[in-house]
């Protein structure tokens, strides 16, 4: 369980604040609406009550250090949570997990930005991470209470119709035909507002441009 203070970070060319750089915390911690108690975020689209708490599973930094060539460990991809036996494949929208006295619900993939690249100053790692499809996901918060660093996750419910961050990642980044998945996806409850409509526009272009493809010259 990590938290961070909004720092100047060196992204590119160019310096800007975030709350990337986490630290563990030890002890309880309050898990409220916006997130851990202690945890900061330098832009609005960065937090919120649907993306209150970022995860990203431990499994992942195997493949990481290999493909990058260093050392990394839990927070290194900006995540509140560092999870084990939670996949992105076996994820779905809307699934409610109980953790000390808070309860939480996945609410959407998490989409990297330029911010993760310059953390590790590797331009093009924010878009390696969204096609190796190892992204993390967003927990919005139910129920407010203490949770304390190395304690489970207990399932609580399964989730939305097969609807998985796998899934979603895939819709996003690699298969950009399936325009019945789109609907199907943008019809999740459980999905937050702000994915929801990242996902409208993206089928509106992507139907646009099936579209004009389809024109006789």
């Amino acid at each position: 369980m990590q938290v961070g203070k909004v720092k100047s970070l060196q992204a590119g060319r160019r310096t800007v604040d975030s709350a990337f750089l986490k630290g563990p915390v030890h002890g309880p911690v309050l898990l409220g609406r916006l997130g851990l108690a202690g945890d900061e975020q330098a832009a609005p689209t960065h937090g919120g009550p649907d993306k209150a708490v970022c995860a990203y599973p431990g499994e992942h930094y195997p493949y990481w250090e290999r493909r990058l060539r260093r050392r990394m460990g839990p927070g290194a991809f900006g995540e509140n949570f560092t999870t084990l036996g939670l996949l992105e494949s076996e994820l779905q929208i809307g699934a409610r997990f109980a953790v000390g006295e808070a309860v939480v619900q996945v609410s959407q993939p998490r989409a990297p930005c330029f911010k993760l690249s310059g953390r590790h100053g590797l331009p093009r790692l924010a878009v390696w991470v969204r096609q190796s499809g190892r992204t993390g996901w967003y927990f919005r918060v139910l129920q407010e209470g203490l949770v304390e660093r190395g304690e489970s996750l207990v399932a609580l419910h399964g989730g939305e119709d097969d609807i998985s961050i796998a899934a979603l990642n895939r819709l996003c980044y690699r298969d950009r035909r399936d325009l019945t998945g789109l609907d199907r996806a943008i019809e999740a409850e459980a999905l937050s507002e702000a994915f929801r409509a990242t996902l409208v526009r993206l089928r509106r272009r992507r139907a646009d441009a099936a579209l004009t493809a389809a024109m006789p010259s």
